[in-house]
């Protein structure tokens, strides 16, 4: 593919990152396909008007990532609320999903294609990688969508190469934005999305020294 290419197919995900994806605090999107499906991830808090899901996904069972009662509340009857194999194992989904993966496994969940990828953090204790969270790359309307969930830059990252990639950039329990840039560099996305900060007042700025940064395309929501 020539550079002109590339740029333009570049230009096309972020018209329709405009279109399709909403975030609403920490590492919540919602994303609507070009067909109407409504697709949750980490959604933790409500918000006016939020209509009910086709899916719902949580990449780990912390408050500000997974809030089973909102996933009830968001549910219709043919509602898919797919959560780490772990999570429903512990019990703390409170029986609420329908659908779990393991880092490694590929399914078909409804109309979209899903792939588990680990997320933890190496040298920390918020998200050792024996609790088995994940990130998800989830194909919609023909993009690979990668949320990394709650992780620092882990080798497993490296060459996944998704259309779209929400990464957290906030530090603290997540990687920090200079390192999220390395991560960046080992994914190789077509468009980077900045998540999990703003919340905390250290991560205000988080967002913003990414986009400054990386020298890839990065979309601030």
């Amino acid at each position: 593919m020539a550079a002109n290419d590339q740029n333009t197919g570049k230009e096309q995900i972020l018209e329709w990152i405009d279109k399709h994806v909403v975030r609403f605090g920490q590492s919540a999107f919602k994303i609507t396909s070009s067909d109407g499906e409504v697709i949750y991830i980490d959604a933790f808090k409500n918000f006016k008007g939020a209509p009910k899901a086709d899916y719902y996904f949580a990449t780990h069972n912390h408050g500000d990532h997974f809030n089973p009662a909102l996933a009830l509340k968001l549910k219709k009857e043919s509602t898919h609320i797919i959560v780490p194999n772990s999570v429903k194992q512990s019990g703390s989904d409170r029986g609420v999903a329908t659908d779990t993966m393991a880092a490694g496994e590929s399914k078909k969940i409804g109309n979209l294609e899903v792939r588990a990828v680990p997320a933890y953090n190496p040298r920390k204790i918020m998200h050792p990688k024996s609790k088995e969270y994940i990130g998800y790359i989830i194909k919609i309307d023909n993009y690979q969508i990668y949320h990394a969930g709650d992780t620092d830059f882990i080798p497993e990252m490296k060459g996944l190469r998704p259309d779209i990639a929400m990464l957290p950039v906030g530090g603290g329990p997540t990687m920090g934005w200079k390192e999220a840039i390395e991560a960046a560099g080992a994914i190789e996305p077509g468009v980077v999305i900045p998540m999990h900060y703003g919340m905390l007042p250290f991560t205000k700025k988080a967002g913003v020294n990414f986009l400054k940064n990386w020298k890839g395309i990065t979309k601030i929501l």
